[in-house]
């Protein structure tokens, strides 16, 4: 049988950063901790603000275990990743599916156009448009959440949940997400970059210190998606994974923020 996308398993480097002063973090593979491909919390570790921006990096590989058969035309993506936008704008977010209505709640963390910190919660109406009213500038991030009633007065904001539909969010004129369905998350904060190598082995010397020759990007299509070192990860064989997260001090908080890493593979 050729390659499949089954057989592109996600694992955990060496040396995960569990705190901001874990040393040495990333090196090698090690393919006794696997990681799921949308991942909350597994990526990153939670972090509280300490009232500066954080810029931290993790590691994780993506290795074809066919017998056999290499992956051919391999490539990545953040298939809930937000685009930065240029300018204040308002947010509009609208999904392909009914079901997702007013039983769920679009929250959308980020400042206004005044630089004040925002965390602002919208019922969604299904296929007709919902809007946030005021601007961000910028959108930092993206949750679905259960709505709460009392009787049929709509209260708040409860647990996470998944999207039935592509959720597609818009600054302005202009599309920044699609937020496919199963997913329950967006972020404009996180950026991948593959490592120089396959089988690669490198480290960086704490996790808020950039790993050397790793150029970082944001990409959230196929059309955008970035390969594989040489296109091509034989069998048996693994790409490192760099990751980057940019948190700004007075960004409301989360509880848990998927990264959605997509792979694709050909397998002739």
């Amino acid at each position: 049988m050729p390659v499949t996308i089954g057989n592109m398993k996600h694992f955990n480097c060496l040396v995960p950063a569990t705190t901001l002063t874990t040393s040495n973090i990333g090196g090698g593979i090690d393919v006794t901790s696997a990681v799921g491909y949308v991942v909350p919390g597994d990526i990153f570790f939670t972090i509280a603000s300490d009232g500066t921006t954080i810029t931290r990096y993790s590691k994780t590989f993506v290795q074809n275990d066919h017998a056999t058969d290499s992956a051919y035309a391999v490539r990545f993506y953040l298939d809930n990743a937000i685009d930065d936008h240029a300018t204040a704008q308002i947010i509009y977010a609208t999904s392909d599916s009914a079901l997702d209505d007013d039983t769920k709640v679009l929250r959308l963390i980020g400042d206004d156009n005044t630089g004040a910190p925002q965390k602002i919660d919208i019922l969604l109406n299904g296929t007709t448009s919902v809007n946030s009213a005021v601007q961000f500038d910028p959108l930092r991030r993206i949750e679905i959440r259960e709505a709460t009633y009392s009787g049929l007065t709509w209260t708040g904001a409860g647990a996470l949940t998944e999207l039935d539909g592509n959720l597609t969010v818009l600054a302005g004129a202009v599309e920044i997400a699609v937020i496919g369905a199963g997913l329950t998350s967006g972020s404009a904060e996180v950026y991948i970059g593959v490592e120089g190598v396959l089988d690669g082995t490198t480290t960086t010397a704490l996790p808020t210190t950039a790993p050397s020759g790793i150029s970082f990007f944001k990409p959230r299509t196929l059309a955008a998606a970035i390969s594989a070192i040489g296109g091509t990860i034989a069998a048996g064989v693994a790409q490192g994974i760099w990751w980057k997260q940019v948190l700004t001090p007075n960004t409301k908080g989360s509880e848990a923020i998927q990264d959605s890493l997509m792979v694709t593979v050909d397998d002739t």
